[in-house]
């Protein structure tokens, strides 16, 4: 981006012709229509063939209607503190756009009230976003989404909009593409017109597009931006004042007709083009009228390695010919692998009979494309993914290569994170899947593949197997309380070491004593909650469950925990806990809280889980979800100690913020159970069955045969339900009553 505005600048300064001739009109607003607060109630002003069009407003920073209006026979926003954002509502991805080669949009800015932080006192337009995107569009200053950001959030990649330009009270005309500021021109007025023209090939994301930036009719940058999103291509307008207003007016888009080159072929940033079959092509530009432009008559190539300026490149001469022109560049040779290449085509105009010089000023000088040949390496299409399996399945890792010489694959197993420490790694194998039947725990880990051909070496991404089980599994009965600690029955040897050693008192009756055995009362000797040393309990999986029936004893004035695997709130991966200030349960990461749910039942048993991936956060209570996330940050890694009804250990060694109640059956799984699967952990005690209807079966008519008196629903249908309809059989509740006979 950088080199291509530095490209700009060489357009500015050559001064050579290549503006868009504009088409037909799609829509045009002069917002010349009476007052109001629905800025669309009346299409009075509106023309061109889309007309007329909605307007949503999607966010009035003032938070009064006024915020969007028509006074005056002009577009005010902003009208009050805080920022405006609006959309047209319609997807400006037309059958026409496509056929002119590319659209544009202007708009006058007449006025933005005079305020303090002039450079963001604006108002412009963007293009480029979905219509979930242009909904989301907030206030610069404090949402994760707006059409433009500030100029303290600019590079940061919080803007939605794939293309946005604004003229603000500081004079300044500005450039943006997705949150990034490309380009700030001084223009030397606060008002004025400012228009955009987009040169596009298709509406599919990752595609380029070229844009040409005028104010008040001088074209002042030449950029380029890909499209984010597929046929996603709302108009966005906001604008941002200190308290009376942006006025705007005089919308319009057009189709466009670009009198420059276009079509290319190679398409502009294609890989992996085979040098020796490179042919460039491209299509003629067009007249004021749409049709191929006849005054030219020649081209001007330029085509350089790593040279998008084309500093000391002389142009090759190529005669018109029909359309498409093509010709096959001496430049390029099959041997010429791994390279970029640059490529411009201007067009020499007939003056007087006479074709344009290369440097005339007649001559339309083109956009700057670009390819890239074939990689001598391995080039990786598809790289393999994180495999998660449960024990004894199969797991397969694949990875698919294009390669222009023989090539070889070496899978290897890592102990860590990393394809440069050799020492712990170790070849598995050497085909192009890697597949690992009846997968164990000895097979978890780190796994890469290195690829090698004749050109060289390449490494894949280092991919994950995690193999699904109970990772932890502290039962609290007093016969698993063995040489001191806690035993983990899940066979991991996670045995958690109180800081005192409990008494006899501190074995209760667990959640169902048939089902669970015993339980720790933590409130007879509190530090005989337990730490069982360091290790990362979503160790190659990135998620977890974790389990534990509690019967709370309540708020304690303390935070409590539950179980915690980190070194403090902003070292570690995850901690459960109960909130010192309002006594609800939550998860939390570092970084900050992640979920919260509502308060535990006191002096009850309560069947605690806690689901946690990327894929989202769940806390449910007895078998039911409490409170979701979705989606969520995964799970990290780390070895830190792992706590059992504590949150952490004072620089004294005493274990902190111990959980105040009884503890039974905890346990802590290496992935997110889903829904059934946590209601089988509440069920495996209880026998207590719960609505999860499995099947999706309708429930609609389900009312009655549940609760204390059989009128609640009981998730099922059956002749309680049609008794309970029965019972106002006939009812008739029109009016008139004697529509009722």
């Amino acid at each position: 981006m950088k080199k291509l505005m530095i490209l700009s600048m060489v357009f500015c300064a050559a001064g050579l012709a290549g503006a868009g001739y504009t088409g037909s009109v799609l829509f045009s607003d002069s917002f010349d229509r009476a007052n109001s607060t629905d800025i669309d109630a009346s299409s009075a002003g509106m023309g061109g063939t889309l007309a007329p069009m909605v307007y949503v407003e999607a966010f009035e920073g003032s938070g009064a209607a006024t915020s969007i209006q028509i006074m005056n026979n002009q577009l005010n926003v902003a009208m009050g503190v805080g920022m405006s954002s609006l959309f047209l509502d319609y997807n400006l991805i037309d059958a026409s756009i496509l056929a002119a080669g590319g659209f544009s949009v202007s708009m006058d800015v007449t006025g933005i009230t005079t305020a303090d932080d002039t450079g963001n006192r604006f108002g412009g337009f963007g293009v480029g976003h979905t219509r979930d995107e242009a909904l989301a569009a907030r206030d610069s200053f404090d949402s994760a989404a707006p059409f433009r950001p500030n100029l303290a959030r600019a590079n940061q990649g919080i803007g939605v909009s794939d293309f946005y330009v604004d003229l603000a009270l500081d004079q300044n005309l500005r450039i943006w593409s997705k949150g990034a500021l490309l380009e700030t021109i001084n223009v030397g007025s606060a008002v004025g017109t400012i228009r955009a023209d987009f040169y596009v090939a298709d509406f599919n994301a990752g595609s380029t597009v070229y844009a040409e930036v005028y104010f008040n009719g001088i074209r002042k940058s030449t950029q380029s931006f890909t499209w984010d999103h597929t046929a996603g291509n709302y108009l966005g307008i906001s604008g941002r004042t200190a308290a009376a207003g942006v006025f705007l007016d005089n919308l319009s888009i057009a189709t466009l007709y670009s009198e420059k080159a276009g079509a290319p072929v190679p398409a502009n940033g294609t890989l992996g083009v085979e040098p020796a079959t490179v042919v460039l092509q491209w299509a003629k530009g067009k007249d004021a009228a749409g049709n191929f432009n006849a005054a030219i008559t020649r081209y001007y190539l330029y085509i350089a390695e790593n040279e998008p300026n084309f500093v000391n490149v002389a142009p090759v001469t190529v005669a018109d010919s029909a359309d498409p022109v093509t010709h096959d560049p001496a430049a390029i040779d099959a041997a010429d692998t791994d390279k970029i290449f640059y490529w411009r085509v201007d067009e020499s105009v007939l003056i007087n009979g006479i074709p344009s010089g290369p440097t005339e000023p007649n001559t339309i000088q083109g956009f700057v494309w670009k390819f890239e040949t074939i990689k001598s390496v391995p080039i990786i299409d598809t790289q393999p993914v994180n495999q998660l399996v449960e024990p004894g399945q199969t797991a397969e890792f694949s990875i698919a290569v294009t390669s222009i010489s023989p090539l070889t694959y070496a899978w290897h197993q890592s102990g860590d994170n990393a394809v440069d420490t050799p020492a712990d790694d170790t070849l598995v194998g050497q085909s192009q899947v890697l597949s690992i039947p009846n997968a164990q725990t000895a097979n978890e880990g780190y796994y890469y593949c290195k690829l090698v051909n004749t050109g060289g070496t390449v490494v894949s991404n280092v991919v994950t197997l995690g193999v699904k089980r109970v990772v932890a599994h502290w039962t609290m009965n007093a016969a698993d309380f063995v040489g001191g600690v806690y035993l983990d029955s899940s066979g991991e040897g996670h045995h958690a070491e109180p800081n005192l050693l409990p008494t006899a008192g501190s074995f209760v009756p667990g959640a169902d004593p048939a089902e669970t055995g015993d339980a720790l009362d933590t409130t007879v000797v509190p530090l005989s909650v337990a730490d069982s040393g360091d290790w990362a309990a979503a160790a190659y999986t990135s998620q977890i469950t974790v389990s534990a029936w509690v019967k709370w004893a309540g708020p304690n004035g303390a935070w409590q925990g539950i179980v915690s695997n980190r070194m403090d709130p902003t070292n570690g991966n995850f901690y459960i806990e109960i909130r010192q200030d309002n006594g609800n349960v939550q998860i939390g990461s570092p970084g900050g809280t992640d979920l919260i749910a509502g308060n535990l039942p006191v002096g009850e048993w309560t069947h605690v889980a806690v689901t946690a991936s990327s894929g989202g956060r769940i806390i449910y209570f007895n078998g039911t979800p409490a409170i979701t996330r979705s989606p969520a940050n995964p799970i990290t890694q780390f070895a830190v100690p792992m706590y059992v009804g504590a949150l952490g250990r004072s620089t004294a060694g005493t274990l902190s913020s111990p959980f105040n109640g009884v503890m039974d059956d905890v346990r802590i799984y290496n992935y997110a159970k889903d829904k059934f699967g946590v209601a089988d952990l509440y069920y495996d005690v209880t026998e207590i069955p719960l609505c999860l209807n499995p099947g999706n079966v309708g429930l609609v008519f389900d009312v009655a045969g549940g609760g204390a008196n059989g009128d609640q629903p009981d998730c099922r249908v059956d002749l309680m339900d049609f008794a309970a309809f029965a019972g106002d059989w006939l009812n008739c509740g029109l009016y008139p009553e004697a529509d009722c006979q």
